[in-house]
């Protein structure tokens, strides 16, 4: 089955690896998820701890990526505390 195919809309709900999830996971911070996808996250979201875990660690990382980069385009010379 080619990689189109796979998340066309309509298609079959398919079990993900971790690694899999883990790319969509990544992937839907910059993009919507298809249908496909989206069902396919949730199902394994679902089931993997680990993952939904993993899931919450990458929205920390990214409100504090977001609210550096507010910071730092009001003040040109901010520098967080170390």
């Amino acid at each position: 089955m080619d990689k189109k195919s796979e998340t066309s809309e309509g298609a079959e709900p398919r079990d993900l690896s971790c690694k899999q999830a883990a790319r969509l996971m990544s992937v839907r911070r910059d993009r919507a998820l298809d249908q496909t996808e989206e069902i396919d996250l949730r199902l394994h979201l679902t089931v993997c701890m680990n993952c939904r875990r993993f899931d919450g660690q990458l929205d920390v990382l990214s409100e504090l990526a977001k609210r550096y980069a507010a910071a730092k385009a009001a003040d040109p010379g901010f520098e967080p505390a170390e």
